[in-house]
This record gives structure tokens, C-alpha cells and sequence, in this order.
């Protein structure tokens, strides 16, 4: 596996040759992406569209309130993230925007992407979502502890 796509994985978080394997028939699906700095990648409110899996680069996760508005800056995200998996996963309009904030290199996977990888390697969608599962929960417990350093 290259370092690039190595980003995705924490060390010793693939537990043995067979996740190694689905790890290389998912990197086998997506598309490897460049944005420049100042690129929208995704516009609130857009219909759901790819998931973009950050490989380096940083990126900004604002929200509006409405069009007039100035947007509320929720995060930044840096390489081994996820962005756009809400849309993705919900079907859902996009709930933020996503800005680079310097140049990104990401892999994109889009949904018939996926859909021929669940008939393909049912491993490696499964894989990708316990990837995707373990990013949201450490983004959780990172919200938690800031409102408890609000609210204190």
C-alpha cells in the first residue's frame, strides 16, 4: 500500500491479511482527486454527492444559518478523515460546506462506485464503514469535550 492511502488507516487498526486485501479492493474503486486551495468541494445544501476520503491537505467545515448569513466555522479537518459522508450515507441534502483551506489530495468514492464494490467485496464496503464509523466517533467524543469546556 502507498503512504498516501495509508493516511486512512491508523497503525495496527487492520487486523490481519484479509482487511489488508479489502483495504486494497476498496483503494481499487476510488478515484484519486486534487482541489486547490479555495475550492469548494461541497456547498451546503448541495444534493448528497461523493465521499471524499482526505489523503492530504486541510480543509474548513462552515454552516449557514441562511444565504445572508456569515458562516459558523465547525471545524477543520485534516488528512485520514472523511468529508461528505453525511449526504452520502443519508441521501440527504449536504448539511455544511467544505473549503480547502490548501491544496487537497482526497480519493473519491462515488455511490454507483460503491454499489458495484457491495456486490464485488462485501469486506471492503464493510471495512470502509467501520473506517467511516471509528472517524465519526472520534469526531464525537472531540464535540463532547469542547460543549463540557463550554458549559464549565
Amino acid at each position: 500500500m502507498s503512504p498516501e492511502p495509508a493516511a486512512l488507516v491508523e497503525p495496527g487498526e487492520l487486523s490481519g491479511e484479509a482487511e489488508r486485501r479489502a483495504l486494497t479492493r476498496l483503494l481499487e474503486h476510488v478515484e484519486p482527486v486534487r482541489f486547490p486551495a479555495g475550492t469548494s468541494i461541497i456547498e451546503q445544501g448541495a444534493p448528497p454527492s461523493d465521499l471524499i476520503l482526505l489523503l492530504s491537505g486541510r480543509v474548513v467545515v462552515e454552516r449557514r444559518d441562511s444565504p445572508e448569513a456569515a458562516p459558523l466555522r465547525l471545524r477543520t479537518m485534516d488528512p485520514g478523515t472523511c468529508v461528505g459522508e453525511i449526504g452520502f450515507d443519508l441521501g440527504t441534502p449536504t448539511s455544511a460546506s467544505v473549503i480547502c483551506e490548501e491544496e487537497v489530495r482526497a480519493l473519491r468514492l462515488s455511490q454507483p462506485r460503491l454499489a458495484a464494490l457491495e456486490q464485488e467485496e462485501p469486506r471492503a464496503v464493510l471495512l470502509l464503514h467501520r473506517l467511516a464509523a471509528r472517524k465519526l466517533a472520534q469526531r464525537l467524543l472531540t464535540t463532547n469535550q469542547l460543549a463540557t469546556a463550554l458549559a464549565g
